[in-house]
């Protein structure tokens, strides 16, 4: 019975993924993050109405994107990666040269596939990171990088400007911006 605002309010405060959803005391299944974006997708399109100044139809990745970001190079320890990810509650770490340009992205998931099949113990981001990545421009529409996100079920795309990295765009981001509270 709670309202999906209420629950979005908490995923996005708390940093949770996702949220039990109780019925008589027992679980009866998981809202996360992705569900409540596939949920706000379509009303993204059925409404046009403005949201903190810019409407849902012409919002661009840069109204959200996070700057600043944790970032590791390819030569960088395995061990250093997980314990950013760790400690930081991120779901994945962009890996770029000196100069900021985009080699590809080390997540959770290509950690936990090592954790389960391990190999050598000296192993460098760049043996793990993906390198085919999505990306896009801080212009592109904010529509599109939703729904790559869902259609592709990534936790984050990096956004790129000339193969310079410049910011980082997540689920939460897009959240924060169109669930009203």
């Amino acid at each position: 019975e709670d309202r999906l605002s209420d629950i979005s309010f908490n995923l996005i405060l708390n940093a949770f993924r996702h949220i039990p959803v109780l019925h008589e005391k027992r679980i009866a299944g998981m809202i996360t993050r992705g569900d409540l974006i596939r949920t706000f997708r379509q009303s993204m399109q059925d409404a046009p109405e403005k949201i903190s100044g810019t409407s849902r139809t012409d919002a661009q990745v840069e109204d959200v994107m996070k700057q600043g970001l944790f970032t590791v190079f390819p030569d960088t320890r395995l061990e250093e990666a997980m314990d950013l990810i760790v400690m930081h509650h991120i779901t994945g770490l962009p890996v770029v040269e000196q100069d900021k340009t985009l080699l590809g992205i080390i997540t959770e998931k290509d950690l936990l596939l090592h954790i389960c099949n391990p190999k050598p113990t000296h192993i460098l981001v760049e043996d793990l990171m993906t390198k085919d990545v999505s990306t896009f421009h801080p212009k592109d529409s904010l529509n599109l990088a939703c729904a790559c996100l869902i259609e592709h079920d990534f936790h984050q795309v990096p956004i790129v400007n000339d193969q310079q990295l410049v910011g980082i765009v997540s689920r939460q981001d897009i959240l924060k911006q169109r669930v009203p509270f």
